[in-house]
């Protein structure tokens, strides 16, 4: 592909009142930007891919074990899991048509017989279609095709991300986005997909004695495919995708731990950290100027 991997690591910050306590002198943040809107950062991206597996550090998302990349469609079909869309009036989508024929109509006649459902949001799992060793095929339903709005494919795009990462372990070859979506456009529909990919993958072990090894299920890397003329914009999509949900991620990260541990320093802190790397603007306020500003 002009390929691209990327890593969700970039991480941004959402205070919660809640956390406040008075043991702790530095309880508040003013940050000059929004969490979601934090972008990804080249550097960053390498540091992740040098961390060992395993339990990762406060803050720091387990989703740098998804590569996600766009290339064209070869006529093959690979190992692994292959996501397709099926509507009720138009059938699959290009890449679906393609493995259908290559598969010797298995998934018209699949379809006709009602194992594959075209009902909006059902999902259909098919292991080794028509004795294809290794491969695993991800249908998810769409409805009538003028019905696909933005909800619908974002519904859908989650629903294929939590079933991919049921399954066993392998490469992923993601073909949802080829479908038109009402008033969304290409970049909108990679972002889409990728957010639900790596949002599928989130997980919090930091504070667990022993984290679950989760080493042999899921998607090990996604293949947004794409043509020539589409391959710039779901670049493009897959990198803002990420930086939504590495803020997203730092975000749940922060609400998932003990008060104990996410006090208003750590908060302040992990402004900071934010703020050098991005150069953004932090103000922090001690008891004195929270008291003055009448803020508890």
């Amino acid at each position: 592909m002009p390929s691209t991997r990327r890593n969700a690591n970039t991480q941004s910050v959402s205070s919660n009142p809640k956390r406040a306590g008075k043991a702790d002198s530095k309880p508040a943040t003013k940050a000059g930007k929004s969490a979601a809107q934090t972008p990804t950062s080249p550097r960053s991206r390498k540091t992740a891919q040098a961390l060992p597996a395993g339990r990762r550090p406060i803050g720091q998302p387990t989703l740098q074990t998804i590569a996600i990349k766009v290339k064209a469609f070869a006529n093959t079909v690979s190992k692994g899991t292959h996501v397709l869309g099926v509507c009720s009036d138009n059938g699959f989508s290009g890449y679906g048509h393609a493995l259908d024929q290559i598969m010797g109509n298995t998934l018209t006649r699949l379809l006709k017989s009602g194992d594959i459902s075209d009902k909006k949001g059902a999902v259909t799992v098919i292991r080794q279609p028509s004795g294809f060793d290794g491969v695993r095929l991800v249908v998810v339903g769409l409805g009538k095709q003028a019905d696909i709005k933005p909800k619908v494919f974002a519904s859908a795009a989650q629903a294929a991300a939590r079933a991919v990462q049921s399954l066993p372990r392998g490469a992923c070859t993601w073909a949802l986005h080829e479908f038109e979506v009402a008033q969304a456009d290409t970049l909108w529909k990679a972002a889409c997909s990728t957010q639900a990919v790596l949002e599928a993958a989130y997980r919090f072990d930091q504070t667990k004695g022993r984290p679950e090894d989760n080493s042999d299920a899921g998607a090990s890397e996604v293949v947004l495919l794409a043509n020539r003329d589409e391959q710039r914009a779901v670049i493009a999509g897959i990198a803002q995708g990420e930086a939504i949900i590495s803020g997203m991620t730092l975000t749940k990260d922060l609400g998932n731990l003990p008060g104990n541990v996410c006090t208003p320093t750590y908060l302040a802190d992990t402004a900071k950290k934010l703020s050098k790397e991005f150069k953004l603007g932090v103000e922090v306020l001690d008891r004195k100027q929270l008291e003055a500003l009448k803020m508890g």
